[in-house]
């Protein structure tokens, strides 16, 4: 992996590195975490004054997944946290914005009484360089295994605190030596804040 590391304090600065990379690399897919969609609508924004045809795709974390935490009490409340409205991806779609949605990779698949370690393990060490490496990982093979991304193509994947230029691979071969998901550059990185 080479570093092209821009360390920068704010998320358009991110944005702002990001796109300059994809421009000077010939790049013309980004991929971007986008909670509510916002974030990939200023992107889009941002894009529209450069006149370019660079493909947005917003990866949107967690749609309509289930989830289960415990109260005071012992109970077990569920929750589904960001229930994706028709409304947010007619808006995405007529931006021109791919919206790729579903279950992170490398979440757990939820076994009562057991655990599976090998996903912590990846989270955990792609986690070292940056809290949100692991997001923009599983964002491309997200969009991989659906189809939107071939293998074996060159994209940049952001998040909230990273840019990073990735060549794509699906989830079941992420680890393959030939045809591996891979890390090429760091485009642009937020510091850490005391």
């Amino acid at each position: 992996m080479k570093i092209y590391t821009n360390m920068v304090n704010e998320f358009s600065d991110i944005i702002e590195s990001s796109l300059h990379y994809a421009y000077e690399n010939k790049i013309n897919k980004i991929l971007i975490f986008s909670k509510n969609g916002d974030s990939a609508l200023a992107l889009k924004k941002q894009l529209s004054k450069k006149n370019t045809s660079i493909k947005i795709m917003a990866i949107l974390f967690p749609a309509n997944e289930h989830f289960f935490k415990r109260d005071n009490d012992g109970n077990v409340e569920e929750f589904i946290p960001n229930s994706l409205k028709k409304g947010k991806i007619n808006i995405l779609e007529q931006a021109e914005i791919q919206p790729i949605y579903g279950t992170l990779p490398f979440e757990n698949v939820i076994v009562p009484g057991t655990t599976n370690n090998i996903y912590s393990t990846i989270k955990q060490t792609l986690s070292l360089v940056s809290p949100g490496l692991q997001l923009a990982v599983q964002g491309v093979l997200m969009a991989t295994d659906q189809g939107f991304l071939s293998d074996n193509e060159h994209v940049i994947s952001i998040v909230s605190d990273i840019s990073v230029d990735i060549t794509s691979a699906n989830s079941r071969l992420m680890f393959h030596p030939q045809y591996g998901l891979n890390i090429n550059h760091i485009i642009a990185q937020k510091k850490k804040q005391n």
